[in-house]
C-alpha cells in the first residue's frame, strides 16, 4: 500500500516531472538515455523492472540487392502506362518493381534490470517519483512503516556510457536482489569470479527470418556500503547495507564492436570515480546542451504530472504544462541523440515500448515524416550538435546505399532513398505498392543539412557536407525528371504522396504522376544546390542545368472547392480526413508557400487543413499528425488555431508520463497505442515557432503568439543567419529583445509592422525594446 502525507519542497521545482504513486505501465514510467542506452523508471518499491534498450538493437541485416536486375525496366513501363493514363496496367507494373521485405529487421528491446526488495506487504508511505529535466536525474523516494527512509538515484551518463543506480536506506537495513534478463530475445546470464554478464541476440521473426541482428551484453555490477554483496541463482543480493551504487553496461557487436570487453571497460573505468563524482560529471555534460534555452509560461500549479494532465484532460488550460512540455521535447531529444550516438533516433528515440516492433510499421527510421520530425527542434532550439549522427548516417550509410538503389531501381546515377530506413542502411522502395515509389524520403531528410548550415553559417561545413550530399541528389533527379507531354513542365513519377491514395474508377491507386509532395522535395533540393553553390562561388553547365530544372517544374495548382491540389489530376482521394497531408510541407518545414509572398496559396493550404479536419472526428488523429497542424498554423500566424491543436494533443494523446501517443487509426492499425518520439518533439518545435520565425529571410519576434499565454519569456532560441534570441512579453506585447551574434551578418528584425536591419559583429548582443528601440 502507498499512501502520501507531506509536502517536499521539489514539488515546486520548475522543471520536474513527479508523481505520488509508481507507474503501473509503460506510459507512466519515467525515461533515462544518454543518446545510446535508454531505461524506464518504475519506481516500484517492491518489485521494479527497468526496460533496458540500445539504440543499435536491431535484427535483420545488411539488404541482399542481387534479386533487383529488371526492376528500372518495370518503373519505366510503369511511367509509360501512366502518361497514358492506364493506371490498372501501371499498377502491374509496380507490383514487379516494388522492393523486398527480406531481412529489414526493427529496432527491439534489449532486456530488463530487475530490482525486488523486502518491502512486500509492508507499510509505504510518502512516496515521491520524480525525473528532473534541469539534471536528467530519476529519483524514488518513501518511507516503510512510516520511518524507515529508503531512496534510489537513477541516471544514464554520456561521458561514462552506462548506468548507475544509487540505492540508500537511513536505517543501514538496504536487502536487494538484482539480475538481468533479455526480455523476448534468445539470451543467457552468465556469472563468475569475472562478473554478472548477459548476453543474447536482437533476433524476432516478423521483420525479419529469427536469425539475424546484433549481438549484445550487459554486465551488472555492485558496489556496497555496509553489508554484503553475494551472487546466488543468477542473482546479485544485496544485505543489510546503508546504500548501494549498482553499475549498469550495455553493448552491442553493431560496426564489428566486441560488446562484452567494451562492457567491462566501462564499469572499470566507472569505478575509479566516486557515485558523486559521476553524477556532477554526469550533469554537467547534460546541461551543457540542456541549460541553454529557458523558457517561462506561467507558475507552476504545485500539482503531480500525471494530476496536472488529468486535470487538462478534464477541461482546464495549463500554460505550465505546456511550457514544461517544450523544455520536456529537448530532455527527449538530448536523451536520444548526441554527438556520439552510433545512429539518428528510431520511431520511438533511445526507447521500445514492445508494441511498434510488433506490428507492421517495425521500429525503424521512416523518412515520410517521423525521422524528419523527430529532429526538427534541434537546431531552432540551440541543440545543434544533437543533428550530428543524424548527418553521419546520411553520409556513410544512406548516400552509399543509395548510390546502389538509384542505378538498380532507376538506373541512374546519383543517390536515392524511398520511405523507411533502418541501422542497416535500408534504402530500396517499400515492399508493397501502396507505398512504392516514393524517391523522395532521402532528399527530404538530407534538407536537414541545409537547415544546420543556415543556423551555423559555418562554410567549411557547407562545402565539405552539404553540398556533396545535395549534389548528388540532384545529379538523381536531374535524370528522373521528364517532360509532360500536356503541359511541357518537368514532372516525375511515377511515385505516391505519402501515404495516400487516390479513386479511379472507383478503385484506390497510390502511385501518379508528379504528386505534389515530390515536386515540393525536388524543388527544395534543387534551391538548395543552387544557393549553396552561389554562397560558395560556384558555377558551371551543371548549375545552370539546374536552375534550369527548376524553373521548369510545375506550380501548384488550387482546386475548385479552394484546396491545395495533392496530386497533379483531379481525382478524389479514398479518404478525405487521411492523416498525411505531405503536400502542405511546402508551408512547413519548407518556405516555397507563406502568407506573405504567396497569400493564394496560404488560404489554399488553410482550406485543405480544414477540409481535412471536417469532420473532425473522423480525422485520423496521432501526435505527429497533430503537430503538424501545429506548424502549418504557426506558418499561417495563426496562434489561436495553434493553441487548439496543442490543448487537443495534451487532452487525448497525452500519457502520463508526457510522451505523446499515436493511437491505432484506420490507415495505421495496432493493437495498442504507440509511443513516437516525434509527438514530443513536434510540440516542442511548434512552440519554437509560434514565438519566433526566421524562414523569410528575417527575424520575426512574436509571429504567432497565443492569446493565452499573455506573459512569458524565452532566452536560447536559435535563429537562421547565426543569431541567438532572448526575450519577453506582457500583455502579449513585446517588452524586450537581445540578439547575439555568431557571425559577421547583416540581421533583419521584425515585430508586428515594426522592422530594423542592422549589421552584426560576431559575438556581439544587441538589445531592443517592444519597439525596436536600442536600450
Amino acid at each position: 500500500m502507498v499512501t502520501n502525507n507531506k509536502n517536499t519542497s521539489f514539488e515546486n521545482d520548475y522543471l520536474k516531472l513527479w508523481y505520488r504513486q509508481p507507474a503501473s505501465r509503460w506510459q507512466e514510467a519515467m525515461p533515462l538515455g544518454n543518446g545510446r542506452m535508454g531505461a524506464m523508471i518504475t519506481g516500484d518499491p517492491v518489485k521494479e523492472i527497468i526496460d533496458l534498450t540500445e539504440i543499435t538493437c536491431f535484427s535483420g541485416e545488411i539488404h541482399n540487392n542481387d534479386t533487383y536486375k529488371e526492376s528500372h525496366y518495370y518503373f519505366y513501363k510503369a511511367r509509360e502506362a501512366l502518361i497514358n493514363k492506364d493506371y490498372p496496367l501501371s499498377q502491374k507494373y509496380l507490383q514487379q518493381y516494388i522492393g523486398e521485405r527480406q531481412n529489414y529487421g526493427t529496432h527491439l528491446p534489449l532486456g530488463h534490470l530487475v530490482i525486488t526488495t523486502e518491502h512486500k506487504d509492508m507499510n509505504v508511505s510518502n512516496y515521491i517519483r520524480s525525473l528532473n529535466l534541469n539534471t536528467a536525474v530519476s529519483e524514488v523516494s518513501y518511507n516503510i512503516n512510516s520511518h524507515s527512509f529508503y531512496s534510489r538515484t537513477a541516471f544514464i551518463s554520456n561521458p561514462q556510457q552506462i548506468m548507475i543506480i544509487k540505492f540508500e536506506a537511513e536505517d543501514g537495513c538496504l536487502n536487494l536482489a538484482l539480475s538481468l534478463d533479455g526480455g523476448n530475445n534468445p539470451y543467457q546470464v552468465c556469472v563468475d569470479e569475472t562478473g554478472y554478464f548477459l548476453t543474447g541476440n536482437a533476433f524476432e521473426s516478423k521483420h525479419s527470418d529469427g536469425k539475424t541482428g546484433v549481438s549484445f551484453a550487459a554486465e551488472l555490477h555492485v558496489e556496497s556500503t555496509g553489508g554484503s554483496v553475494y551472487t546466488e541463482n543468477k542473482q546479485i543480493y544485496i544485505a543489510d547495507a546503508k546504500s548501494a551504487i549498482v553499475y549498469i553496461a550495455i553493448e552491442t557487436d553493431f560496426k564489428g564492436l566486441k560488446p562484452i570487453k567494451l562492457c567491462r571497460q566501462r564499469i572499470q573505468k566507472a569505478l575509479s570515480y566516486s557515485f558523486d563524482e559521476l553524477l556532477q560529471n554526469h550533469i554537467n555534460d547534460y546541461q551543457e546542451l540542456f541549460n541553454r534555452v529557458n523558457f517561462y509560461l506561467g507558475e507552476s500549479e504545485g500539482l503531480p504530472t500525471d494530476v496536472l494532465v488529468k486535470q487538462v484532460q478534464e477541461g482546464s488550460v495549463s500554460p505550465y504544462l505546456t511550457s514544461l512540455m517544450f523544455q520536456y521535447g529537448r530532455y527527449l531529444l538530448i536523451s536520444s541523440s548526441r554527438h556520439n550516438s552510433p545512429l539518428p533516433t528510431q520511431l520511438q528515440g533511445v526507447w521500445n515500448d514492445s508494441v511498434a516492433c510488433n506490428i507492421g510499421w517495425t521500429c525503424d527510421m521512416h523518412l515520410d515524416i517521423n525521422t524528419q520530425m523527430n529532429y526538427w527542434p534541434v537546431e531552432t532550439t540551440n541543440l545543434s550538435e544533437c543533428h550530428v549522427p543524424l548527418f553521419q548516417w546520411i553520409e556513410n550509410s544512406l548516400v552509399p546505399s543509395g548510390r546502389k538503389t538509384a542505378r538498380l531501381f532507376y538506373n541512374l546515377n546519383g543517390w536515392v532513398a524511398e520511405l523507411v530506413s533502418n541501422a542497416w542502411g535500408y534504402t530500396n522502395p517499400y515492399w508493397h505498392i501502396n507505398l512504392s515509389p516514393c524517391p523522395t524520403g532521402g532528399a527530404w531528410i538530407a534538407t536537414h543539412l541545409w537547415e544546420h548550415y543556415l543556423f551555423t553559417q559555418d562554410k567549411d561545413f557547407l562545402q565539405e557536407h552539404v553540398l556533396p550530399v545535395i549534389e548528388e541528389a540532384a545529379i538523381f533527379f536531374m535524370g528522373y525528371l521528364f517532360e509532360d507531354p500536356e503541359t511541357g513542365h518537368l514532372t516525375s513519377g511515377p511515385s505516391i504522396s505519402p501515404e495516400n491514395h487516390f479513386l479511379v474508377d472507383g478503385k484506390p491507386y497510390s502511385a501518379s504522376i508528379g504528386p505534389v509532395y515530390e515536386i515540393v522535395v525536388i524543388r527544395e533540393i534543387f534551391d538548395i544546390y543552387l544557393k549553396s553553390c552561389e554562397i560558395l562561388g560556384i558555377s558551371g553547365d551543371f548549375f545552370e542545368n539546374v536552375k534550369d530544372a527548376k524553373n521548369a517544374l510545375p506550380p501548384f495548382k488550387i482546386s475548385e472547392n479552394g484546396e491545395l491540389m495533392e496530386w497533379s489530376h483531379n481525382y478524389k482521394a479514398s479518404d478525405p480526413q487521411h492523416r498525411h497531408t505531405s503536400h502542405l510541407l511546402a508551408l512547413f518545414p519548407f518556405s516555397q508557400i507563406t502568407p506573405e509572398h504567396t497569400p493564394d496559396l496560404a488560404r489554399a493550404a488553410r482550406v485543405t487543413i480544414e477540409k481535412r479536419m471536417t469532420p473532425e472526428e473522423i480525422w485520423e488523429d496521432t501526435g505527429w499528425a497533430r503537430s503538424m497542424l501545429m506548424l502549418y498554423s504557426a506558418r499561417l500566424k495563426d496562434g489561436r488555431a495553434a493553441f487548439d491543436h496543442i490543448l487537443n494533443m495534451q487532452q487525448k494523446l497525452t500519457n502520463p508520463n508526457l510522451m505523446v501517443k499515436h493511437p491505432p487509426t484506420r490507415g495505421a492499425p495496432s493493437f495498442a497505442d504507440v509511443y513516437e518520439l516525434d509527438g514530443n518533439t513536434g510540440l516542442t518545435a511548434c512552440i519554437a515557432e509560434l514565438l519566433l520565425q526566421s524562414h523569410n529571410d528575417e527575424i520575426e519576434l512574436l509571429p504567432a503568439l497565443p492569446d493565452s499565454w499573455e506573459t512569458g519569456s524565452i532566452s536560447g532560441l536559435c535563429a537562421r543567419g547565426g543569431f541567438v534570441i532572448n526575450m519577453e512579453w506582457k500583455d502579449l506585447s513585446l517588452i524586450k529583445v537581445q540578439v547575439y551574434s555568431l557571425s559577421d551578418n547583416i540581421c533583419k528584425i521584425r515585430y508586428g509592422d515594426r522592422a530594423i536591419k542592422l549589421v552584426t559583429e560576431t559575438k556581439h548582443t544587441y538589445c531592443y525594446d517592444g519597439n525596436l528601440e536600442p536600450w
